[in-house]
């Protein structure tokens, strides 16, 4: 992208990300309340990610674990019908609402609505090679064109497999890349709308399908993880 491009992405997540914050601000406290009441613990999860040009930081989302569940298992991946996602966690995940204070990461300047889903410096570090450093010369985004290729979950696959991590790496990992990849040689403010258009598509509809069909899990890689807490 060039200077141009850049800035108009920029003030579109600015403008975008105001909006949306001013708009459900009564729903944060709604959702607040609901993650106290459910289980104890914070209201947020805060988790270091690797961002654009593999500069760290700290990224936000609403708890949907339960306390202290890298204890528990995976500090990478949350799968899905993860035991230790909490009965509220699952429907916040289902509809992306778990995402929302990732806004805040947005107006500073950290994240962009739309990119590649930021990766925990594990992943990075060890299964990014010099092909991949392109995708890390964006910024992450919310949502990504994988996000809705595989809504609602990205981790069916992983039921009942021993080593789920494992499977990521080897499966999930590589089809995330090129989709990645393929995103950072063609962003454009058409093809962020088209993103935004259609995540919103499958919150509105195929996450109220799937709920209906009796499922409640959701995306991948969860609190502890690759793809978002």
């Amino acid at each position: 992208m060039n200077g141009a491009r850049l800035a108009a992405k920029r003030l579109f997540d600015l403008l975008f990300a105001a909006a949306i914050l001013s708009a459900l601000s009564p729903l944060f406290l709604i959702v607040a309340v609901l993650i106290k009441l459910d289980s104890p613990g914070p209201v947020f999860y805060v988790a270091r990610r690797c961002g654009q040009n593999r500069r760290p930081f700290h990224f936000f989302k609403f708890r949907t674990l339960v306390a202290r569940a890298d204890l528990l298992g995976s500090r990478v991946l949350t799968t899905a019908a993860d035991q230790r996602v909490t009965r509220v966690g699952r429907y916040l995940r289902l509809f992306k609402i778990d995402e929302l204070p990732q806004f805040f990461n947005v107006l500073r300047g950290e994240m962009s609505v739309v990119g590649p889903r930021p990766e925990v410096f594990e992943v990075v570090d060890r299964y990014y090679v010099e092909e991949w450093e392109e995708i890390l010369r964006v910024k992450p985004g919310l949502t990504c064109t994988l996000q809705v290729e595989v809504y609602p979950d990205f981790t069916a696959a992983h039921r009942g497999v021993q080593d789920p991590f494992r499977q990521y790496v080897e499966e999930d990992l590589p089809r995330k890349l090129r989709l990645d990849r393929d995103y950072a040689r063609r962003a454009s403010f058409c093809l962020d709308l088209k993103i935004i258009a259609q995540t919103v598509y499958c919150i509105l509809f195929k996450g109220w399908s799937h709920l209906g069909r009796g499922g409640s899990s959701s995306t991948v890689a969860g609190e502890g993880g690759s793809a978002g807490r």
